[in-house]
């Protein structure tokens, strides 16, 4: 996602509570607290917004990319994180008459919560099978060459092996005899030069990016 988006949404936000505790805050502690009625709608419309933009991302890398497998699973994870939050906002609204229960306040706070397992769950499932469709290429014999020729270096290459085989960075330093700070810094190189930001995104690189013909294999 792009960077703007959590930047701006974190701001949004910040700048919300901020004006909310002054308005707040100047009301005499003698009367009761008052509610501008616009910080209510302004939280809503963000709300809303966030959901909507996050569903239409997903939608539209779902769109782009080329891998069946992750295309359906986007689509899967987009419509289900929107009808958990519909029913959400069902259930708040009235529409869903969890206000006849007994304890309605915790039936909505099951809503807000309980959503996203669902999501979580596809999500689970969709690593699981990407995991056995494509395993990791931890031996595949050209690995080093392709990697240099994106300006990684013979450690970095080496490195790079060990976490496609699940090494934590503790074992990587033991298994090459380097403190556990030079590994971060390795690491940290190895995901500068390739641009990505974590060691899925290195395993999915290394899947999508340098898979082999099945004739090098």
């Amino acid at each position: 996602m792009p960077r703007a988006f959590p930047v701006f949404y974190l701001l949004a936000w910040g700048l919300l509570l901020v004006t909310y505790a002054f308005t707040v805050g100047r009301q005499p502690l003698s009367e009761p607290t008052t509610f501008p009625k616009i910080y209510p709608l302004l939280i809503g419309i963000l709300k809303v917004g966030t959901v909507l933009f996050s569903m239409i991302f997903l939608l539209f890398q779902a769109r782009i990319t080329d891998d069946r497998l992750k295309r359906r699973y986007l689509q899967r994870i987009a419509w289900t994180y929107l009808g958990g939050f519909i029913l959400f906002q069902l259930s708040v609204l009235g529409f869903i008459p969890v206000y006849r229960l007994p304890i309605p306040d915790y039936m909505v706070a099951f809503f807000q919560l309980g959503y996203h397992f669902p999501v979580l769950v596809i999500l689970s499932r969709f690593l699981s099978h990407q995991a056995v469709a494509r395993p990791p290429l931890s031996k595949h014999p050209n690995l080093e060459k392709h990697l240099s020729e994106l300006g990684i270096s013979h450690r970095e290459a080496e490195i790079t092996g060990l976490i496609l085989r699940v090494f934590s960075n503790k074992e990587i330093g033991d298994k090459l005899f380097i403190s556990l700070e030079t590994v971060k810094k390795h690491i940290s190189n190895i995901y500068r030069k390739l641009g990505i930001k974590n060691r899925l995104e290195l395993s999915y690189f290394i899947q999508n990016r340098l898979s082999p013909p099945s004739d090098e294999l």
